[in-house]
């Protein structure tokens, strides 16, 4: 979708490329992977992330999967349920949140071009401490999970 007619075009090539490089394996999906291996595998998910839809997760799959190694774990705390802020604190995922809002109102002000001093002023005024404050439990789970 992101790069529209060119991954029509450049499918053949990277299928050759995937099956040059991993051989039979390359026709393997992600369940399969999992299944083979008994490597403990932890599979993290936000019930609201927009990037890899919910259908083409492994976490839509997690009745297909039979490696007892395998563990799921689904956020769901409001401004943590996305793809990229699941071990943010609350605090620090909503600070996040408020951060883009603000961001994408300049960018509309400014039509999509922000002079590089207002830039500089919105960049300089983040509370780096605050927007990367870790959520204690859902590491605890990790460190858990890795012992």
């Amino acid at each position: 979708e992101y790069v529209g007619v060119l991954a029509d075009i450049e499918y053949p090539f990277l299928y050759l490329q995937n099956r040059f490089v991993f051989g039979d394996d390359a026709d393997d999906t992600a369940v399969d992977s999992v299944n083979s291996s008994d490597t403990p595998i932890l599979i993290c998910r936000g019930d609201k992330d927009d990037t890899i839809p919910y259908e083409l997760s492994l976490s839509s799959r997690e009745d297909e999967i039979t490696n007892v190694n395998a563990k799921f774990v689904e956020v769901d705390d409001e401004f943590r349920d996305g793809h990229t802020n699941l071990w943010l604190s609350g605090d620090s995922a909503k600070y996040m949140s408020d951060l883009q809002n603000e961001l994408n109102d300049l960018n509309h002000i400014y039509d999509g071009d922000i002079p590089k001093n207002v830039l500089d002023d919105f960049y300089g005024k983040i509370d780096v401490k605050r927007a990367m404050k870790l959520d204690k439990d859902f590491m605890n789970r990790v460190l858990e999970f890795m012992n």
